[in-house]
């Protein structure tokens, strides 16, 4: 049997689908330089005579590539390296049973299947490699996201499987495409202590299929994309993940976007519809802002968790699901329970597990990555000490969304002055509490933009919060007679 071990690269991926295609058995398993070496010494199954290293960077730590190297040629086992660039200093190339070096210009693919008699699919291979095309790329992005962002390594072997065979795309392959666009990019950027709690409190509590979320943060702190990776991480990853903004509508057209209608339910009802909880069935339905509902609505909502079916507005026949609920808002729910503004026996149907998103201001540790990830998706350098050093001075009250947001203006702008849209010069922040450097911010854009719609606008967050902020700095609900 031969292994084929891949760089996680859309070149490697066509690359290895070359050598399945001419291969009869073998397993393929996509790779990190980090981990070629613990691969090669530990991971190696009995039964393999022969390792194909695709791609694969040999430089992260050569003494102990060269170590387990030699303990493959001793057990007599065949290992052929594929790569663009030479080897680096301190690698014997005879540890290798041969090597093929392609030229740097996107050809590993044509390097591997060099010869006279190379198959049609093949050929299709060598100019996915080096080509637009788009869908097929996407596919092998999407299988590279689904390892980075879940940990799922087995998307990326069944995407290579598949190419080695057929140029056309499954209706699978459709939907990973359509969730990497959506999706692709979403990940839980950082390693403080308080997303390593995140991650593990998802890894752990996320596996089961029913068990219910509440969701909570400031605006702009990953709650929908947390959301999604809690329905990747259970039983119901293949079925819909459908997101319902509770905010958006009004009480009259909420009930038949959440139950779906009948035909002639209402004027302008001119066809029957699905809701979203038809949408979702099988799969996970996040709701939003959940904290926006009204008590109406809510009375409805509880209904429906209680029995899990409904019937559709104008509707006589009950209709049943089978539907995860996770839900999320930016607002204390336990404190709106205590005011009355939101159902007790709601409260407690939703927050089976209470997963609280830590601010940017809490995590600062985590900014560079953040940003850096940011701009390198832009084909853009790290940022130098002192850009990190003025965004790491920003008290942040629309977190990773506003600094995306001030990112993206750098780069339409082109420069990397982040002090021109954050307002400061200085990255010291004083001695007030977090909050309190978060609430002097809010203030002095909405002072500038001189109402609380543009001062949202501005800072890239809801209405909501920025009331919150000056209601903690002025105590005023609606900041009309705010001071600073």
């Amino acid at each position: 049997m031969d292994m084929i071990l891949s760089a996680w690269a859309e070149d490697a991926a066509c690359a290895a689908a070359v050598l399945v295609a001419r291969t009869s058995v073998c397993e393929v398993r996509g790779v990190s330089k980090r981990r070629l070496s613990p691969v090669l010494e530990r991971e190696i199954p009995d039964g393999v005579r022969r390792i194909h290293i695709v791609g694969v960077g040999l430089g992260e730590d050569v003494n102990s590539t060269v170590v387990a190297l030699q303990k493959l040629k001793q057990r007599n086992l065949v290992v052929i390296w594929y790569s663009d660039r030479e080897p680096p200093v301190g690698i014997d190339l005879s540890l290798f049973s041969k090597t093929v070096i392609g030229l740097r210009d996107g050809s590993l693919a044509r390097a591997v299947a060099a010869r006279d008699d190379i198959s049609e699919q093949e050929r299709f291979l060598c100019g996915l490699a080096t080509s637009a095309h788009g869908d097929h790329r996407a596919l092998i992005q999407s299988a590279m996201s689904r390892y980075r962002r879940l940990g799922d390594v087995s998307a990326f072997a069944d995407v290579v499987r598949h190419l080695a065979t057929s140029q056309s795309l499954r209706r699978q392959d459709h939907q990973a495409i359509a969730e990497f666009a959506t999706f692709g990019h979403r990940e839980l950027r950082g390693h403080s202590v308080q997303m390593e709690k995140v991650r593990d409190t998802i890894r752990t509590v996320g596996l089961e299929g029913h068990c219910r979320f509440l969701i909570t943060g400031e605006t702009g702190t990953g709650k929908e994309t947390a959301a999604y990776l809690i329905h990747r991480q259970s039983e119901r990853r293949d079925e819909p993940f459908w997101t319902f903004n509770c905010a958006d509508l009004s009480p009259q057209l909420l009930e038949s976007r959440l139950f779906g209608h009948e035909k002639g339910a209402f004027t302008g009802a001119l066809t029957q519809r699905k809701g979203a909880f038809e949408q979702a069935d099988k799969g996970t339905l996040f709701l939003d802002e959940v904290g926006e509902l009204s008590l109406e609505a809510q009375a409805g909502l509880l209904r429906v968790l209680q029995e899990q079916r409904f019937r559709r507005l104008g509707g006589d026949t009950e209709i049943r699901v089978d539907v995860r609920i996770l839900s999320a808002t930016n607002r204390c729910v336990r404190e709106m329970v205590t005011a009355g503004n939101f159902r007790e026996d709601l409260f407690y149907r939703l927050s089976t597990v209470e997963l609280r998103m830590p601010t940017l201001r809490e995590r600062p540790e985590d900014l560079a990555e953040i940003a850096n990830d940011y701009r390198y998706r832009r084909g853009l350098a790290p940022l130098a000490q002192r850009q990190l050093k003025v965004l790491q001075g920003h008290a942040w009250p629309g977190n990773i969304r506003e600094l995306q947001n001030i990112l993206e203006r750098g780069i339409i702008f082109k420069t990397t002055d982040y002090a021109r849209f954050t307002g400061r010069r200085e990255a010291d922040v004083d001695d007030n509490t977090l909050e309190g450097v978060a609430a002097r911010h809010v203030a002095a854009v909405y002072r500038e933009t001189g109402s609380l719609a543009r001062a949202a606008k501005e800072l890239d967050v809801s209405i909501n919060t920025v009331r919150r902020y000056l209601k903690l700095r002025r105590g005023h609900a609606d900041g009309q007679s705010f001071e600073v």
